[in-house]
Order: C-alpha cells, then structure tokens, then sequence
C-alpha cells in the first residue's frame, strides 16, 4: 500500500487516494470527463491529468509573475514621485494579452475603483505615455501603450537639461562664501549637466541609427 494510504486512519479512505487520485486530475484537468478503473485507462489518465496539472502549475506561476511585475512597475512609479496606480496600469498594458483594455477591464484586472483608473489613465494620456482608441460599434474607451512613446518621454526629459542647468547657473552669486558645501556641489551639477547636454546629440544620433 502507497505510504500515504498507510498513514490514513479509515483504510477505504487511503484505497479510494491510492487508485482513484488519477482519475480525481482527469476529471479536474484532463479534457475527457468519463474514466475507466481499468489499469490502463487509470495510467493513461493519470499521466494526462499529471500533464494539465502541470500545464495548469506553470501559467499559476506565470500569472502571480505577470502581477508581481505589475506591482513592481507601480512601486517604481511611487518612488519615482508619480501614482503608483498609474504604474500599475503602464505595466499591466505591457503585458497584457490584448493589445487593448476598456477601463472596465483594467478596473477588474487591478481591484481598483472606476474613479482611480480613470484619474491615472487620463494622466498617462497626458504624460504620452499610452493612447486611448476605439473600436467600430463600441462606445467603450480602450487604451493601449502608444508606440515608441519611450521617445516621447525621453525627449521630454531632456529638454529639461538645459532648463536645470541655467536654474542652477542662476544660483551661482546667492552661494555665501562659507557655504564651500553648497557651491561645490552647485558647481558640479552644473559641470555634470554641461556636459551632458554636449553628449546628448550624439548619444540620440546613436540611438536613432540602432532603431532602424
């Protein structure tokens, strides 16, 4: 007798685990839903339900990854000074299956209230971060990642550079000569922002040509 059956107080009980535990996965898994006791039958579908069992383990374990990354992406968001719903709904139009997902669906996927999603999809909109599209004969709204918006938000970025630096520049004569702290670090901001701005054409030239 199995071992497990050993351990079983009613010894019916450990019988009916023993022989019938593969036709209790064929029945949950197997795609038949009538299974002979006969001992081939019962190693047949033991071995189809032991495939689906494992089918069925591994996109388990593929979804609590898709919503860790999730999560991830809104931590990531939240220390960066943004919502961290807002980074929730950027990682999941990332990954999610469809192209596309109505705000009722993104609603449901997150556990999140209507009046949330609709704030943060409206601020990712803003941000170029995502675009809302539709389909014929539906009124819903969808929302998907806009294309190369990476650039978008990259060139936003940049063109804050100089906008810093000449801020920075700006401070220069309010630094009080014994605040030596201060202006060394005011100048090396600017010295790193000087700099920066010489690399960036190149670096975009760079970076276009690897696109193509």
């Amino acid at each position: 007798m199995h071992e497990f059956s050993k351990q079983v107080a009613d010894p019916s009980i450990g019988f009916f685990l023993t022989w019938n535990f593969p036709v209790i996965l064929l029945l949950k898994y197997g795609k038949c839903r009538q299974a002979s006791l006969s001992t081939q039958t019962t190693v047949c579908s033991w071995r189809t339900g032991l495939k689906q069992a494992k089918k069925s383990k591994r996109n388990a374990e593929s979804e609590y990854d898709r919503r860790e990354f999730i999560e991830e992406i809104g931590i990531l968001f939240e220390d960066t000074g943004h919502p961290r719903m807002a980074g929730r709904i950027f990682g999941l139009l990332l990954v999610a299956e469809q192209p596309m997902l109505s705000s009722a669906e993104i609603t449901e996927e997150l556990q999140a209230s209507k009046a949330s999603v609709s704030t943060m999809t409206r601020l990712l909109l803003q941000s170029g971060l995502i675009e809302r599209v539709a389909r014929p004969g539906d009124r819903k709204d969808y929302f998907r990642m806009k294309s190369w918006s990476f650039d978008l938000v990259m060139e936003r970025q940049l063109a804050l550079i100089p906008v810093f630096r000449k801020l920075l520049e700006k401070g220069r004569p309010m630094v009080p000569p014994a605040n030596r702290p201060g202006r060394e670090s005011l100048e090396q901001m600017i010295d790193f922002y000087n700099w920066l701005e010489q690399e960036i054409p190149a670096l975009k030239e760079r970076w276009n040509r690897r696109k193509v």
